[in-house]
């Protein structure tokens, strides 16, 4: 039996190093190369909202059709975007909670931008995967009389895209003060193996800090705010702000 099945063209993601507020994450791939900036990150009470745009480079070939960010922690509230036209928005993919936007009627050209793309939930700041999904499709002819397997969302994208990771919002695990300063400790070890720290040094200098102290807290704040576009790039720097501050909300 002849299928036809579209294949989107886009390889793997790449992020690039970004120093001050709102530089952008690079995403790279064969035909497409957006850069993704996260313009802001919000942590109130036990509600982390997060702001992307997406801008797709001058030199890519093809246009964006849809930006997929994991979303473990549920979401409460996705925002519509309203430039360029009418865009769909979605909490899940198939049983995966996840955000996505996708522009109906249009893409988004060479050279143009999403706009904000924005969510909040019950949650903090923390590692997810993301998917930028390129417009383009080419006919593939398979020849095969054996029935498909079911994919999984994950592998779903997967066939689209190869996902990288970003900042994005996770589950609540605990709110002990302590058991919280042990995971920010950790998330700070993981920014450093992501390369996000590219500094072993300062990776050890920032965990020494991750204390339930208001002043330990502090001082790491003031730290990383010092390392921000030298050795910190903005994926560790929102990723760890966004857990001192939910941390130091927790203390006495």
């Amino acid at each position: 039996m002849i299928t036809q099945h579209k294949r989107f063209l886009i390889a793997a993601l790449i992020a690039s190093q970004a120093g001050a507020i709102g530089a952008p994450v690079t995403l790279r791939a064969q035909a497409l190369t957006v850069d993704v900036t996260i313009s802001s990150l919000t942590v109130v009470g036990d509600t982390t909202r997060i702001t992307y745009q997406v801008t797709n480079h001058a030199e890519s070939t093809d246009s964006l059709g849809k930006f997929v960010v994991e979303a473990p922690a549920g979401i409460k509230n996705i925002v519509r975007p309203t430039l360029g036209g009418r865009w769909m928005v979605g909490r899940q993919l198939v049983d995966m909670s996840a955000a996505l936007w996708t522009p109906i009627g249009f893409r988004i050209a060479p050279s143009a931008n999403t706009g904000p793309l924005t969510f909040e939930a019950v949650g903090i700041p923390g590692v997810v995967r993301a998917w930028a999904i390129g417009g383009v499709a080419a006919p593939d002819t398979i020849q095969d009389d054996t029935p498909p397997t079911p994919a999984t969302p994950i592998q779903m994208l997967d066939a689209a895209a190869t996902s990288q990771q970003i900042v994005g919002i996770v589950g609540i695990p605990s709110t002990d003060p302590s058991a919280l300063a042990a995971r920010l400790s950790g998330l700070i070890g993981q920014a450093c193996d992501l390369g996000w720290i590219d500094n072993r040094g300062v990776c050890n200098s920032l965990q020494t800090k991750a204390r339930p102290d208001h002043e330990q807290l502090g001082a790491l704040s003031n730290d990383l705010a010092a390392q921000r576009g030298k050795h910190v790039n903005e994926l560790a720097y929102q990723l760890i702000q966004g857990n001192i501050a939910y941390l130091q909300s927790k203390l006495p």
